[in-house]
């Protein structure tokens, strides 16, 4: 006899839902994170920029 699984579909579907969206928030934060962190480099190198061209400017050849 074949037994067959008399669960409505929203009960197998919500929770691979809910771990489909958690997964998706995880990659987000990740890459928003990444993003941020490549920003600050950015914002860091052009800091050290301006601050060696103004060292070159104002130390004595």
């Amino acid at each position: 006899m074949q037994h067959t699984l008399k669960m409505p579909h929203k009960v197998v579907v919500i929770p691979f839902l809910l771990e489909a969206a958690a997964v998706l928030a995880t990659l987000c934060f990740a890459n928003a994170q990444s993003m941020t962190m490549e920003r600050n480099e950015n914002l860091i190198r052009n800091d050290l920029n301006i601050a060696k061209s103004y060292l070159i400017d104002v130390l004595p050849q």
